[in-house]
């Protein structure tokens, strides 16, 4: 009885460890994000204005006749190294490719700020599914383990 509940205390140990260790990594996210949400306001007038300038400039016959270069930097790169961290090797290109992908087209189609809200609410939806799949696993390993230990 005492084994059994010393692998409890090892299981909640090991919980623990890594929610800790999801907190530090996602806390910087959770951070921007609180803060992206405090400037709501802003970026709704931001992004009007743009939407007005854009239109002013497509109208205007003194416009440009380039397309206006833009900086595109990609994701956030803690989110993408979050999404590095849970995805195993198989999955990973593709899963960050399209990521990727979308990432570039919400960023053209908005701006950067949300792309880069978006991107990492992707991430924390995608790490769900993993986490309990690393955790099932670990168990699992645990559970052939103790009863490898009282077989043989």
């Amino acid at each position: 009885m005492s084994e059994v509940l010393a692998g409890i205390v090892v299981l909640l140990l090991f919980l623990i460890l890594v929610m800790l260790m999801l907190f530090i990594l996602v806390s910087p996210m959770v951070a921007s994000l609180f803060s992206i949400i405090r400037d709501s306001a802003q970026l709704v007038q931001r992004f009007r204005k743009q939407r007005q300038d854009k239109l002013q400039s497509m109208r205007s016959a003194t416009a440009p006749s380039g397309p206006a270069v833009r900086k595109r930097d990609g994701p956030p790169r803690s989110a993408e190294y979050t999404l590095h961290l849970f995805l195993n090797a198989r999955d990973r290109r593709n899963v960050i490719g399209d990521l990727e992908e979308e990432y570039r087209d919400i960023e053209l189609k908005f701006d950067r700020r949300a792309a880069n809200i978006w991107y990492c609410k992707q991430v924390v939806t995608s790490i769900g599914p993993q986490l309990k799949r690393v955790i099932i696993k670990w168990v699992s390993i645990a559970w052939v383990e103790e009863w490898v230990r009282r077989h043989l």
